[in-house]
């Protein structure tokens, strides 16, 4: 979503599509952005900034040696659930 803010949750109504098919998305208060795509890949959006809320492209991560299910970042600590049940802890 274009234009969101702190006082306009809803944005200007029009979106920026961002290529890539994820099952599930994260993002963070200081806008990182993380994401798990279906087949249980990590991925973090790079190239964020302030001047650029959409940023420039996906790098994938390990935190899971057998994938991952679920993904939560805040306070610069990425929790993730791994397909097996377990919970990671990584601090970025």
């Amino acid at each position: 979503m274009r234009d969101v803010s702190n006082n306009a949750c809803s944005g200007s109504g029009s979106f920026q599509n961002i290529p890539g098919g994820l099952a599930m998305i994260e993002v963070a208060t200081d806008g990182s952005v993380f994401g798990v795509n279906s087949p249980g890949t990590l991925y973090q959006r790079i190239g964020v900034t302030h001047s650029n809320p959409a940023g420039t492209g996906w790098i994938a991560m390990v935190a899971c040696p057998n994938g991952h299910k679920h993904v939560s970042f805040d306070l610069g600590v990425l929790w993730v659930v791994c397909v097996d049940g377990s919970i990671r802890r990584c601090t970025l």
